[in-house]
């Protein structure tokens, strides 16, 4: 019995040593706290992650490291936590430097023999580095979008259609910027996600080429400049078009119908003035 007793003794301490050199070497932080929100335990990761050792995280309650206008929101985790919560959430707190980090914390209730609550254990990934490229990316996409609403061409993105045999015979708008429906007049909010099929009904018949102009850009990638009377809408453009990928292309346009008319009174103030010498030679 003494050696059966000792033998799953052994065993179970080597089980022990097993999961404890797991947790360490984890890649993840490890991190549990009590029913009133103190640290139990973390593991080296998660220390290296708050920028603390060890020893100093323990008996650290979970709202000294977050953000004194976060407290509330902390808190309401915990209550999430004690009612069983398990879903992942993105939790931000503050290093022992001061330095704000983000990590995904994935929740799961520690229960006692008795059914009881006796804390949380939390598994955290760092992605502070995500965290900061999205916010890079978010203000970038801010700008860009101020200078594509403000831009005085108009611009439209669109995917192109094709039949069966490859041949593009529609296209959708995808976002069009402000200057799109000063320059066309038709309304921005109901050109976005329409076929220009739908929202100009004879442009097949008096546009053919235009299908196989941005067909060919959206499908090759070949750009192209070229100036066109477009008879249903009855102005010139001066369009430029480009693919961002297969399947579609990026159409930026001028409204150049004053320029033309422009033109056309000069050349013909120019043959009536030609017509004059001949007449006097």
């Amino acid at each position: 019995m003494k050696e059966d007793n000792k033998l799953i003794s052994e065993k179970l301490k080597e089980s022990e040593e097993k999961y404890r050199l797991i947790i360490e070497n984890a890649q993840e932080g490890i991190w549990t706290i009590d029913n009133d929100g103190y640290t139990t335990f973390v593991n080296e990761r998660m220390a290296v992650i708050l920028g603390y050792k060890v020893e100093e995280m323990i008996g650290k309650h979970l709202f000294t490291v977050v953000n004194q206008e976060r407290v509330i929101l902390t808190n309401n985790h915990l209550d999430q936590w004690k009612r069983g919560f398990t879903e992942t959430q993105d939790f931000q707190i503050l290093r022992k430097d001061g330095k704000q980090m983000y990590f995904m914390a994935k929740p799961s209730a520690i229960i006692d023999d008795n059914g009881n609550y006796n804390g949380t254990l939390i598994c955290a990934t760092d992605i502070t580095e995500r965290k900061i490229a999205e916010k890079k990316l978010k203000k970038s996409e801010t700008k860009y979008r101020s200078l594509f609403d403000n831009m005085l061409e108009g611009v439209a993105l669109c995917k192109i259609i094709v039949d069966e045999n490859d041949d593009p015979v529609d296209f959708i708008y995808l976002e069009v910027n402000d200057a799109f429906e000063r320059l066309t007049g038709l309304e921005k909010n109901r050109t976005i996600g329409e076929r220009v099929s739908e929202l100009i009904p004879n442009i097949k018949d008096s546009e053919p080429n235009l299908f196989a102009i941005y067909g060919k850009v959206a499908l090759t990638g070949e750009t192209t400049k070229f100036e066109i009377f477009f008879e249903p809408l009855k102005i010139w453009l001066l369009i430029s078009v480009y693919s961002i990928k297969r399947g579609y292309f990026v159409a930026v346009f001028d409204n150049i119908t004053e320029r033309k008319k422009a033109e056309e009174v000069i050349k013909k103030e120019r043959e009536r003035a030609e017509k004059y010498l001949d007449l006097a030679g």
